[in-house]
Parts: structure tokens; sequence; C-alpha cells
């Protein structure tokens, strides 16, 4: 009823809450969609009453803007997962309906020439148009931030415009074999790696992707086939190019993966594409609305789709993980774009074990190969976020090497006259760049400077690229990522991160149930990826000691450094994973308006060893004392006791729902029916109690 946070919090947190209170799910996603904008990202900050964007501040040196852009796939598919499991009918009935509204957020992105040019300077803010949105506001509360028409009417979409919108926008921002283009002055998924805005691509977001194209299509196909489809025109026309693109042979799409032109031809396709399409929305090019048939439309995913997994499965390394981020680097992007690989990282991993492209063979294998890799830490039972490694001295960095200033005679000439305009000979004879020249940008501001003297003017001219060159080596801006290239805390270089940990039970748990629920279930591989599961579990804090944890184990913790115990105490992303794979574990599948049990992750050992009592508050504020026997475990689902009881002689689940009439008897079935689930969800008070019988030998150990 009163929340307030950033765009990322408060959709994880909801996610989480939503479980045990399901009847919030459509308005959740709702809010979601309607605080989103038409150009395809999200604003800063969200509060119940409205949303917020940032501002330049020039007192405060840590203010900026950006888009936060990676949510905006993952976080919204994982909430239309739940809804559509908990009720299809909502999303079906929504499909069609231009009910959903636009931030109206006052950034603008600019041209792909102008991003080239500076990639970490990708966008523009609209002083005048904030000041006008903030003024509306007042006026008029949330709804005068919201994207209007030429004649200031509010625009509204559908769902499925709204669920496309963000799919094209990511894939105009595809760069094949290497990711998704992070060039929203804004990093993806993890702060520590800020610096990789601009020139980052990230393979973590292009398996999300992955994921959301599928649920799309699959949402969709259950529609007529012939159907057409209204549409902005702006967005068809995106839709059309992007497909006419994407068209290609499998033949075409690998060439794109391997050759450094046929990847700059595709990805300046696609990017004009998007480019394009934002000049008519910033222009509110916005009512003409027009017919798309839906062929084409499941027919751009597919083809996306392949394109994804094409590069996803690029991305494997010779050491059996997967990369996470790349850097792209060009000197003519218009005729070519390398992709280089950067060092391993866990979220790459978790994002490839989430996909659902892998077969559950190739998920056990590299939950395998993450145990040998550099990012596992066997003192600590876990998984880094990027392996340890040596740094040089503070006195060995920013050295210009012997060799380098040999080669320039702009160099040599200023170190003759103890010039130190450009660079600086310390006390010992060594060479570096002042301390001024802070970025690419201050250096040619110096050269320019320097080729005003007429002694220094011919050779400035002639060696500028050679100087940026030896700077670039000097100091490898292009390949610095942030805190995880060079610190050793807050999720820095030998440091786990608890929420990617948590991340990676859940997407393992995710490849555990995919086995075990699919038509023809391996139990050899189903028992395998449960083992796995429990693996990576035990390295979580609540199994450890305090003295072992270095913090209460069972406080949950933003990071471990390599040097001290658990670090950042406080609500953090952990919990929200943890809160999921529990349920999890206890077998809750919500799956198409109905509840199932699917307790197979569950072990032997969290059963009731002798009589125990469950105290329960029920949604009317009674208490009840529960009695729970040997072989038994209880929890409560959405305020409702579960009480589970093993038996050896049982050959199916058998669930007893019973109503506050009847505590006794009841049916009893292999999964709850919708009205049934539903009395549960919505937390009517007419089921008092669940009793379920499983048979011993399905659960995992």
């Amino acid at each position: 009823m009163a929340y307030e946070g950033n765009w990322r919090d408060i959709f994880q947190n909801w996610e989480a809450l939503c479980i045990s209170y399901p009847g919030f799910l459509e308005h959740v996603v709702a809010k979601f969609l309607n605080t989103s904008t038409m150009d395809g990202y999200n604003p800063y900050r969200l509060f119940n009453g409205s949303f917020d964007w940032e501002e330049v501040d020039p007192e405060d040196p840590f203010s900026g803007i950006g888009y936060w852009g990676d949510h905006q796939i993952v976080y919204l598919l994982r909430l239309l997962e739940a809804l559509n499991a908990h009720d299809p009918k909502v999303l079906e009935q929504w499909l069609e309906k231009p009910i959903f509204v636009y931030a109206n957020v006052p950034y603008r992105i600019k041209s792909l020439a102008a991003i080239f040019k500076n990639p970490r300077s990708s966008l523009e803010f609209d002083a005048d148009l904030s000041n006008t949105l903030r003024k509306k506001g007042q006026r008029e509360g949330h709804d005068g931030l919201l994207l209007k028409d030429t004649d200031d009417r509010t625009h509204k979409a559908t769902l499925r415009e709204k669920l496309l919108i963000p799919a094209l926008v990511k894939l105009s921002n595809f760069v094949p074999g290497g990711g998704i283009w992070m060039n929203t002055e804004r990093p993806e998924w993890n702060d520590a790696n800020n610096a990789l805005v601009g020139n980052g691509l990230s393979m973590v977001t292009a398996g999300h992707l992955l994921r959301y194209l599928r649920f799309c299509r699959k949402l969709w196909n259950q529609e007529d086939g012939s159907t057409s489809v209204p549409l902005g025109e702006p967005i068809l026309e995106l839709a059309e190019v992007l497909l006419s693109i994407f068209d290609q042979s499998l033949k075409e799409a690998i060439a794109c993966t391997q050759d450094d032109s046929n990847r700059a031809k595709t990805t300046c396709a696609l990017s004009l594409a998007g480019e394009r399409y934002r000049e008519r929305i910033y222009a509110l090019d916005l009512a003409k609305a027009k017919s798309l048939p839906l062929q084409t439309i499941l027919r751009l995913l597919e083809k996306a789709e392949e394109w994804l997994e094409i590069s996803l499965r690029a991305a494997e390394r010779p050491d059996g993980l997967v990369d996470s981020y790349n850097l792209m680097s060009y000197t003519d992007p218009y005729k070519a774009i390398s992709v280089e690989r950067l060092y391993e990282m866990l979220e790459g991993q978790v994002s490839a074990l989430s996909a659902e492209y892998l077969s559950s063979e190739k998920a056990i294998t590299l939950v395998d190969r993450m145990f040998e890799s550099k990012l596992y830490t066997a003192d600590r039972n876990s998984f880094l976020l990027y392996p340890d490694r040596p740094l040089p001295d503070f006195s060995d960095k920013g050295l210009i090497p012997k060799e380098d200033i040999n080669q320039s005679k702009l160099l040599e000439r200023l170190i003759e006259n103890h010039d130190t305009s450009l660079i600086k000979v310390d006390t010992t004879g060594r060479v570096r760049f002042v301390a001024l020249l802070q970025n690419l940008d201050a250096l040619n501001d110096q050269l320019e400077s320097l080729s005003r003297n007429p002694e220094l003017a011919l050779l400035v001219k002639k060696e500028t690229a050679l100087i940026q060159s030896i700077y670039e080596k000097v100091f490898r801006h292009h390949r610095f990522t942030g805190r995880s290239g060079g610190m050793f805390s807050f999720e820095g270089l030998g440091c786990i991160y608890w929420h990617q940990v948590s991340k990676l039970m859940l997407a393992v748990q995710e490849c555990f149930f995919r086995e075990s629920e699919a038509q023809e279930p391996d139990p050899k591989l189903q028992k395998a990826l449960g083992e796995r599961y429990y693996k990576i579990r035990e390295g979580i804090g609540f199994n450890k000691t305090a003295e072992a944890f270095g913090a209460f184990p069972n406080d949950p913790y933003s990071h471990t450094p390599a040097h001290a115990g658990a670090q950042q105490p406080g609500m953090t992303g952990q919990v929200k994973e943890e809160i999921i794979t529990r349920f999890g574990e206890l077998g809750i599948r919500v799956r198409e308006g109905t509840l199932r049990i699917n307790p197979q992750l569950l072990r032997r050992e969290e059963f009731a060893k002798q009589t125990r009592t469950f105290e329960v508050i029920h949604t009317d504020n009674s208490t009840e004392s529960i009695s729970i026997q040997a072989n038994e475990l209880a929890f409560t689902y959405c305020q409702v006791p579960f009480i589970y009881r093993l038996d050896k002689a049982a050959k199916v689940i058998k669930i007893e729902p019973r109503t506050v009439a009847d505590e006794t008897t009841s049916d009893s079935y292999t999964e709850l029916p919708e009205a049934i689930y539903q009395q549960i969800a919505l937390r009517k008070g007419q089921i008092r109690r669940v009793m379920i019988t499983i048979p011993e030998a399905i659960l995992l150990a």
C-alpha cells in the first residue's frame, strides 16, 4: 500500500511476495507495464504515487542519468510467468485491450553515429521536458507524467505492444556473437561492472531475452494463426525491418558471430532500425495503427531465438564455462566490429542455466565445470563473482614501457625539455602520463594544446595516433570493468556476492523441475541435478557456523570478501531468491491455474522424527496449534497450513483440502483444481488445512 525504491529492488521483492499473495500478481504486472517507456526502458525509482528519473546535479559528482534496461526483460518475464501460471485468462484478456500507458522519462537516446563516436555518452537529458513534466505532475498527479500524443491525450497500448517493445529494442541492440550492447549509461545486472557501459556486450541479458521470446511465442501460438494484430506504425515498421534482417539462413547467422565485417553489417542494420523507431516516437508519431499478421510476429520471434541461441553457444569457453560479458571494439564500425572476451564471471553461468536452451546433460556439465573453475572457492565452499587475481603494486601502475617511449620522438623531446604537460619522470627514472590525463578526452585536449607550440606541432600531428595507442596500452580503459577489475570488496575480486549465488541455486532448481516435469523425465538426470542443487546450497550462509560465516548465519548479508567475513547486513536480493527456492523445495508448483505438489526435490531428513506442535495464525487472525507427527512436515502457503505425510505404501500424491465446515472428510485430488486453488490464493478463509500424502519413494534422498 506504500512503497518506494529503485525499480529493480521493488520488482524483485514483489516476485517473492507474490508467491504468498498471488492475487496481487496482475496489479504488479500492470504497475510494471504502466511505468515502462515507449523507447524500451524504465525510470529509475518507483513509488505508490508515481515514478522518478535521475537528473544531473552540478553540486553532486555522483549524480548522473541513465536507463536501467536489463531488468525490463527478466523481471517482467518472471512476473508474467507467475501470473500466467496463477491465472492464464488474465494475459489472454489483456492481449488486444488498449488499457496500458507509458512513462514519459525526459531522456533521449542519441543517434547511432553519435553513440559510435562516444559510446559512454549515449543519452541526452531534456531539462525543459523534465521541468514541464514535474509541473504537470504537481497539477495532475501521476497522469501528468505519462506519455501524451500531439493532442495531449494519454497514449494507450495493448499488452501485445507492451511485450513487443522491450524485446524489439533489445534486439535492435544485439551484436551477433557478442550479446546485447550496453549503451544506455547504466550497467546491466552488476554495479561492480559499471565501467562496461558503452563498450560492453551482455550475454547475461541475451540469455534472459531468449527465454522471454519463447514465453511470448508460446503465449501467442495459442491464437488463430490467421489473426492480424493492430500495432502502432513505428512498432510495426521496427518489427518488419528486424524480421528482414534476422530472416537469413543459419549459415549466415553463424557467419555474423565469427566475421567482423558481417557482424558490423548486421549490428548497424539493427541499430539503425532502432534509431528510426526512436526518431518517430520522440516526434510523437504515435497515433496511426496498422495491422500486422500474427504469423509475421511469430516468425520474427522464432528467427530472433535462432540468432540468440547461436550467439549463446558461441559464448562457450574452452574451460567449459560461458561468457558473461564481452567488449566490442572498432576503428570504422560500419566496416568491422570485433568482440573481445572478458574473464569468467558468475552471472553468465546463471543466465545460461536459466535461459532454457541447455539440455539437462549440459546443465549438469556446466555446474560441474563451475566447481572445477577459478570461480569456486573451496575455503568458503561457494562461488566468486569473478576469479581472484593479483594486481600490480601501486608504484608499478601507469608506467609507460621504455620501448614505447623509444618509438615516440614527441615523448623523447618532452623528456629532454623537462616538459611535464603530458608525461612525467619519477625519482627512479620511470615515466608516467601526468595525473591530469584521467581519460582519452583529457589526453586529446592536452595534445591539442601542445600542437599550438611551433616546435612540437609537427610531431604532435604525426604521432597523435601513436600517443593515443600508448595511452590505451598503459591504462587499458577500454577493458576496464569497474570494481570487478580493481577492488577486493563490495562485489570486487575474490568476493562472494550472495544474491548471485542464490540466483545460481534458483537456476539449477529450474533445471531440475524442467527435467522432472518433462514428458519423459530421466530419473538419473533428475537425481544428478538435485544433487548439484544441494551441493550449491550447502555453501549458503545458513548452513555455516557463525565462525565460518563471520556473522549470524541466519541473517542476510550482501557479500563476503576474501579478507573478512560476511559484510553489509540487510534485506538483500538473496532473501528473494531463497524464498522462491524454498517453496520449490517444498514442491509448490502453480500451473495453468491449478496447484500441483511436486516435492521430488525435498529430502527425507526434513520430516519430523517425533511429535511437534505447529502454531498457525489463520487469515481471520484466529490461532491454532496443530500436532505434527513423526514422518510429517508442515508449513503455510498463503496462510493455509499444508501438512505433508510420508507413506511408504502410497503410489501417487493424494491432496485433501479440508474446509472450515468439515475438517475431517473431504475429496482427494492429485492436484488442486482451479476453484480450490483460488480459494487458497485469494485467502478466502474457506480452506482450513490441506493434507498431502506423499510416496516416500519420490523424495530425492
